[in-house]
């Protein structure tokens, strides 16, 4: 069964809504939060499952935007073909009509097989919180009903059946149950009394003696037997535990021999390969050790050899250690000298630049008064122009903003002028709204017309088929037809023709015409033909061209009043649904336009009286600078005079004066700080000079070149007394290592002579005296110990067959012995006597029993006639009671066959189903899933065999796994139950990337199988859905009216 069309008439805030065209295979209906999906999910669960009651306390979905809460899907399948399932909230059963509108010749649950509530929505149709639930997919509902479908039950639940047999056998019969008030145990009763009763008066004392000598002959013969078939069971015993150790046996005795032809060798210590490995590798490493110390040594030789040491330089090594102690100082000193002569310079040149500065020369800068009164004159200047200053900045920012503010209306109002001039629409609003009450005519007719026009055009068919059936006719009977309807079927295509031409239809017209010609034609040459019999008159084919013809003038009428009302929307001819929607949509701008021109002249209005305002008030803010200027010029004449009467320049401004008061203040610090500069040059170019001579004496003793600077003279001089004070370090150090490195040559050798030595200890221990030798006696011992093993380990499994250590030497004997086609015959043997004596001792059991029987009835006394026949009626009793309680143990069994039957071949291939799905989502990573039809637990396989319960999985490989059942679910049922469309609303909405695009994968490999409608909001899933199957079908909800 697949979904080809939905329509909603009122359903949550759907109404009126159609979603048609839906995919056989996979359609997509996205839309963001709350367009609808959740709501139409449900919509499609009660179409096929019916309305809940309010009182069952659900979601009840009521029209919120009108209509009549239902509607209906168009439904189709191979056996029923399409037909309309109606189903309203008013209608406690759905309706089924074929498309023509007559009653469907199908039921719903031919459609949806024994599908019900709870398996479609928890199998077929549900979303992530039905997804996150394992138990919804163990309800026994939906257990029941797919094992059922499994093994062939398609009308019903195999759980209902399986609990009706078992309540109607336990009301007959339940072994452990107390028969109160069951029938079986009074006919019981009542037969233990009635045979009590009756063997007390059957017996006689020659029949007794009698059968008491058969029991005895029976019971003699029962003994030998049971006897025969011990031995035959123990001797059959004997021979199948032989041939099960005959394996182990083959390879004793194999093993044995293997080891017997190995050669006896010397002992190997254990791991003796690895030591004569370790003892190569040693020597080795000893001898790169000696090579490295003997070049050692010849290294040492010669950088003794080139080691010299000048003992001058060490003699005055403490008078150039006082040079050195004192160089940083005498640096000191030089850098200390230059920076009090810079000093003393910069000082100068500063005092020159701060007069320059501040325009005063020598004493008149010295003896500038900078006290705190100074600044408090030049300080009530600065504020008086700040606020006049301040004062013009905020008039003028006022007047700025004013004239900013002009600007911006005067730029609105030429921009809404020049928008308003661009508006191209000519038209009124009324002239627009009567154009929409056309096309809202137009979207009503047009389609009444088109179907007019398609019952003409069957009418038409029938009429002509009702010529050529009446052209047969006539041929056949030979009755002479009269001629005149001919000439009105010409003259219906005459004035079909000129209808055509009048309406601009002239081909549908022309058509028509000719049709009518050929119907003419036909009817004259039946017309023709003669036959014995009478045919009817022609009235029916005359009332049936009136009724054509009255339809084609009604139908040019309709076109007349369509084509009009067409030129008054703009259409050129009788437009479609697509071009009436889209003529809407232009007709919905020009409204838009329209509203548009009245906003923006109401908004010219505000804008050029807000301009007005905005030019007053520039005016005001103009006179109010002017009067600020007056009184910054006064103020500015007071300042200048107090500028002269201090001897400053008079274009100074208050802030520059009190910026140049500490700049003045400056100037006197820096005249002082020069003189004190000048004395403490004099003082360190003392110092300085006793250093030089110092230096001079040193350099002279020691002979060194001359150099061009005293700290280059003392530099050499320290550099060379390091020199010589190293040199004799390495000296010393030379010596030492030589010694040092001869003692490891003698080391060195000792351990080559001990490893050579352990390496010989080895090989004779092992008598070899080679290394080939020794691997070999290597690989023997290691042998043996294998073979060795293998022989333990078989000896172990023999004697545990023999049945001890004790028994072991005779089981080995046995065995030698015996060949293994003797104990394969004797087996052979001893099961088909057994089959011959098994029949002939159940048979004299048999007997026996009834021996027992008789001889137990001869022993009671006589009764009556009558109880005897009430005794087979009570064994009658318990023979019926007893094959009615049978007959339900047996179906029970049955039905236990065939549920495990389904758990060993159908319930795997659910798994299997499930598994292939959840392995391809996985990437592999799980390979088995395990489940018991009838529990809750579901374990799933790693790749490496690690298994995880569902608690051990994320929630994301969780959900992926309870999608892979449900798939697998759905495989199985589609096999052998009907099969429905799928209806997912966005499960994958916690997979990763990666498995998001394998189960849209998935999702795709499903709807080929089966419909998959898919609910999402997620515009990358719909992305992936589409890459997996390129001709899925995509609906957006919020495009839909």
């Amino acid at each position: 069964m697949k979904i080809e069309e939905i329509y909603v008439d009122g359903f949550g805030h759907f109404h009126n809504t159609k979603l048609d065209v839906l995919s056989p295979h996979l359609t997509v209906i996205t839309g963001p939060n709350e367009a609808g999906k959740s709501t139409l999910l449900e919509f499609i669960r009660r179409m096929l499952f019916g309305f809940p009651s309010r009182k069952q306390g659900q979601n009840s979905y009521p029209p919120l935007n009108g209509g009549d809460m239902g509607g209906w899907l168009r439904l189709t399948t191979p056996e029923e073909g399409t037909v309309l399932l109606e189903r309203s909230d008013k209608r406690a059963e759905p309706s089924l009509v074929s498309v023509d509108g007559s009653p469907a010749g199908c039921t719903l649950p031919d459609l949806i097989g024994t599908a019900d509530r709870q398996f479609f929505e928890n199998v077929y149709a549900f979303g992530i919180g039905e997804l996150n639930d394992i138990k919804s997919l163990s309800a026994g509902s939906i257990q029941s009903r797919v094992m059922s479908a499994g093994i062939g039950i398609t009308r019903g639940s195999i759980a209902d059946v399986r609990a009706q047999v078992h309540k109607d056998r336990d009301a007959l019969f339940k072994p452990g149950r107390a028969w109160k008030d069951i029938r079986i145990k009074e006919i019981f009763s009542e037969i233990t009394g009635l045979e009590k009763t009756l063997r007390q008066c059957r017996g006689t004392q020659e029949e007794y003696d009698c059968l008491q000598i058969e029991l005895k002959e029976l019971e003699s013969t029962l003994a030998d037997l049971k006897k025969e078939e011990k031995r035959l069971r123990q001797k059959m015993q004997d021979a199948e535990n032989l041939l099960s150790v005959w394996e182990d046996w083959v390879g004793y005795t194999e093993t044995k021999r293997r080891l017997s032809d190995l050669p006896t060798v010397a002992p190997i210590p254990e791991g003796g390969v690895q030591i004569l490995r370790g003892f190569d590798e040693k020597a080795e490493e000893l001898e790169e050790e000696l090579k490295a110390c003997r070049r050692n040594l010849q290294q040492d030789a010669q950088d003794l050899e080139g080691c010299t040491v000048d003992e001058v330089v060490c003699v005055h090594a403490d008078a150039i250690h006082e040079l050195e102690n004192g160089l940083k100082k005498y640096l000191a000193d030089l850098g200390a000298y230059d920076e009090a002569v810079r000093e003393t310079e910069k000082l100068t040149q500063e005092v020159d630049a701060l007069a320059r500065q501040v325009g005063l020369q020598g004493e008149a800068l010295a003896f500038f008064d900078v006290s705190a009164r100074t600044r408090q004159q030049v300080e009530d200047f600065r504020t008086h122009f700040s606020d006049l200053n301040e004062e013009a900045r905020t008039q003028t920012s006022e007047g700025d903003r004013l004239d900013g503010e002009k600007r911006g209306v005067q730029a609105k109002i030429q921009t809404d002028e020049a928008t308003l001039s661009a508006l191209s629409v000519t038209g009124t609003m009324d002239g627009v709204q009567k154009k929409r009450a056309a096309l809202d005519d137009l979207s009503v007719e047009v389609p009444a017309w088109s179907k007019a026009k398609d019952e003409l055009d069957r009418l038409i068919e029938k009429e002509a088929e009702i010529g050529t059936r009446l052209k047969q006719d006539a041929a056949a009977r030979g009755v002479s037809l009269p001629r005149w309807p001919a000439l009105m079927i010409v003259a219906a295509g005459v004035v079909a023709l000129v209808g055509g031409v009048m309406m601009d239809s002239i081909i549908v017209g022309g058509g028509l015409f000719l049709l009518m010609l050929v119907i003419a034609g036909i009817y004259l040459r039946g017309v023709t033909r003669e036959t014995p019999v009478d045919i009817p008159a022609g009235d029916d084919v005359l009332d049936m061209a009136r009724v054509r013809q009255g339809k084609e003038t009604d139908l040019a009428e309709r076109e007349v009043t369509l084509r009009n009302k067409a030129k008054e929307c703009g259409f050129s001819t009788i437009p479609d649904l697509s071009a009436i929607n889209t003529m809407r949509s232009k007709l919905d701008g020009e409204v838009h336009t329209l509203q548009e021109r009245e906003r923006l002249e109401k908004a010219l209005q505000v804008s050029r009286k807000t301009y007005a305002d905005h030019v007053a008030d520039l005016e005001r803010v103009q006179a109010d600078i002017d009067a600020n200027a007056e009184e910054k010029k006064e103020t500015l004449k007071e300042w200048q005079a107090w500028l002269e009467a201090v001897s400053l320049d008079t274009s100074l401004t208050p802030e520059v004066v009190l910026d140049i008061i500490p700049t003045i203040e400056k100037a006197q610090d820096r005249i002082r700080a020069r003189d004190a500069a000048g004395i403490r040059c004099a003082d360190l170019k003392e110092t300085i000079v006793a250093y030089d001579t110092a230096a001079g004496e040193v350099a002279v003793a020691i002979g060194a070149d001359p150099a061009p600077s005293v700290e280059v003279q003392v530099q050499n001089a320290v550099a060379s007394l390091k020199e010589q004070i190293e040199r004799k370090r390495q000296h010393d150090t030379l010596v030492r290592d030589y010694a040092r490195i001869q003692k490891d040559e003698k080391s060195i050798i000792e351990k080559m002579e001990d490893v050579a030595r352990k390496r010989a200890d080895l090989f004779s221990g092992a008598s070899v005296t080679d290394e080939e030798s020794f691997l070999n006696h290597t690989r023997i011992q290691g042998e043996r110990i294998r073979l060795a093993k293998e022989e333990a380990d078989a000896e172990l499994r023999l004697k545990k067959a023999a049945g001890g250590e004790r028994a072991f030497p005779a089981f080995v004997t046995l065995l030698q012995n015996t060949e293994r086609t003797d104990l394969a015959e004797t087996v052979k043997e001893c099961r088909q006597r057994l089959d011959e004596i098994t029949p002939e001792g159940e048979k004299k059991r048999e007997r026996r029993g009834r021996l027992l029987k008789e001889i137990e009835e001869l022993e009671e006394d006589n009764h009556t006639a009558a109880e005897e026949a009430k005794l087979r009626c009570l064994h009658e009793d318990i023979t019926e009671v007893s094959r009615a309680w049978a007959v339900r143990v047996i179906a029970d069994h049955l039905l236990n066959q065939a549920i495990e039957k389904y758990e060993k071949e159908r319930q795997p291939a659910v798994i299997l189903e499930a598994t292939r799905y959840f392995s391809g989502i996985t990437g592999g990573r799980y390979q088995k899933i395990y489940r018991p039809i009838d529990a809750e637990a579901v374990v799933v396989e790693e790749r490496n065999g690690k298994r995880k319960e569902i608690s051990d999985l994320s929630l994301g490989t969780a959900q992926q796994l309870y999608l892979a059942l449900r798939f697998g679910y759905i495989t199985e049922f589609s096999k052998h139950d009907a099969v429905l469309p799928v209806v997912f609303d966005d499960v994958l909405v916690n997979f990763d990337p990666v498995r998001k695009r394998r189960g849209c994968q998935a999702i795709a490999d499903l709807a080929g199988k089966t419909q998959v409608l898919y609910f999402t909001c997620h515009p990358e899933t719909v992305a992936l859905l589409t890459e997996a199957r390129p001709d899925v079908r995509i609906i957006d909800l919020g495009k839909i009216g």
